[in-house]
């Protein structure tokens, strides 16, 4: 095989995976946003779903 064909090969491979990945299915997006009073509920939510916390400090000073 000649480096055109490979060349040719390659980019249509590389076309290819990029149509695949472009038609997978994606994860639900949630509706909104809950935000939860109870640090040691949430923390052992987050942990159970791989997810990131949110520590939202505020005073009225």
């Amino acid at each position: 095989m000649n480096a055109r064909a490979r060349g040719w090969a390659a980019g249509a491979l590389a076309v290819s995976f990029l149509a695949l990945s472009c038609t997978t299915a994606k994860k639900a997006v949630p509706t909104g946003i809950v935000w939860n009073t109870a640090y040691d509920a949430t923390l052992a939510d987050a942990q159970a779903n791989h997810r990131p916390i949110l520590l939202d400090f505020y005073t009225d000073w």
